[in-house]
């Protein structure tokens, strides 16, 4: 992402080298270039930094340079103790408070680079209502918090291998957005808002490397077809929203000590979940919502109660993969001709196992098929177990290769 950032700045002006020097250097700027070009206000005590963008698409870009915090204005002018100028290096004594607010044009902010970043205290990014603003933060620890908002407009928040102590806080108003959040650790609360357009919400480790959060996680990506994704993670509690509208949700290889909640809203919807490994007693809940929606869960281990709802669609699929349920199991729907699916993949070497009380609520005709006949999909109840069905019958089509520590109860459901 750090690369792909370098591209965007390169594509909106020429980056101007990192001048190594400690002071203050004005260079010849006439009357009519002051006005045309875009100037930021910057001021630094050496506890505190603020950046006041004007009304023209500033493009500013802060990091480290050896003792010093290099300030660059990318092809626009910064203005310094009341001189233009198109870049500044101040002195560096530690770590520092950084406040940005800018207004409503397309607007750029980078702080911190691969090798370059910096020791912050807390940073606090308002980017305005521009056509499209983007702010990136790449190598940086914060001992405080991220505050990030931007308004209406397309927008995209990076967070690359940066440490936040305190809580980190994305708010990213109406429009299509994107929010990327890269390796890293986050101590406090992380919260995600992305609100009403077509939103991406990425979130991921680094190579082998998990992105850890000690404190909550939570996403919310509002109305309309939004796609979120989490992978590599090592966090407690998630709990991510999309609202209504056809969304994607994939979320494969993390570590949770706490419970997992994935809300999809109406519409057409698709949940995946792979190779998530739950510690703890946090509750687990899957809900789909109304609409044609496909949730699939593989090689998993969750040791809370979850539920599946499907809601009210017509012709739903739940497909379950050599999945141990180790607390409670509830699915339910209100839909009509849907299929559960539970180990019917004879290539994946595993075992579905419900390990205490499972409850399948059905809508009206289902059809649930438990394993292939196959020592590949073997599924294991063992505990009791109910199969409830509507007026019209819900017929399971089962096999030797599934077993019942106890008879299961069934209402108006026929086993084949």
């Amino acid at each position: 992402m750090p690369n792909a950032m370098k591209q965007v700045l390169r594509r909106l002006r020429a980056r101007k080298p990192i001048r190594r020097r400690g002071r203050f250097q004005l260079r010849p700027i006439d009357a009519l270039e002051t006005r045309i070009l875009p100037t930021a206000v910057v001021a630094f005590t050496g506890t505190a930094m603020t950046i006041t963008g004007d009304t023209g698409p500033n493009l500013i870009s802060v990091v480290r340079n050896g003792a010093q915090v290099h300030v660059d204005g990318n092809g626009g002018l910064i203005t310094v103790a009341g001189s233009n100028v198109t870049d500044f290096d101040f002195p560096l004594n530690g770590a520092f408070n950084l406040t940005a607010t800018f207004q409503n044009d397309s607007d750029i902010l980078v702080v911190g680079d691969v090798g370059l970043g910096l020791q912050l205290k807390s940073v606090n990014v308002k980017m305005g209502d521009g056509l499209s603003d983007i702010f990136t933060i790449t190598d940086c620890t914060l001992s405080g918090k991220l505050t990030v908002t931007t308004g209406d407009g397309f927008d995209v928040v990076t967070v690359a291998a940066t440490s936040v102590t305190g809580t980190t806080v994305i708010n990213t108003g109406w429009s299509d957005d994107v929010v990327t959040l890269i390796g890293g650790t986050f101590t406090g609360a992380t919260t995600i808002n992305t609100d009403i357009g077509n939103d991406i919400a990425l979130i991921t480790g680094i190579g082998p490397a998990r992105a850890k959060f000690v404190g909550k996680l939570t996403v919310t990506t509002g109305d309309d077809a939004d796609v979120v994704a989490l992978s590599v993670l090592d966090t407690k509690a998630v709990s991510v929203d999309t609202g209504d509208g056809t969304d994607v949700v994939g979320i494969t290889d993390i570590l949770i000590n706490g419970g997992l909640s994935v809300k999809t809203g109406s519409d057409v919807d698709v949940l995946g979940m792979a190779l998530i490994v739950q510690s703890g007693t946090g509750a687990n809940l899957f809900d789909v919502g109304s609409g044609t929606d496909i949730v699939g869960i593989q090689a998993s281990s969750l040791s809370g109660a979850t539920t599946v709802n499907m809601g009210s669609g017509i012709a739903q699929l739940l497909s379950i993969e050599d999945v141990g349920f180790n607390g409670t199991f509830t699915y339910n729907s209100q839909g009509t001709v849907d299929v559960i699916a539970i180990e019917q993949d004879t290539a994946q070497a595993g075992a579905t196992t419900f390990a205490k009380a499972a409850k399948f609520n059905f809508g009206i005709l289902s059809t649930v098929l438990l394993s292939a006949g196959d020592p590949n999909t073997t599924t294991s109840f063992l505990s009791t177990v109910s199969f409830t069905g509507r007026s019209l019958i819900t017929t399971i089509t089962t096999d030797l290769t599934v077993s019942f520590a106890v008879a299961p109860v069934l209402k108006n459901v026929v086993i084949v």
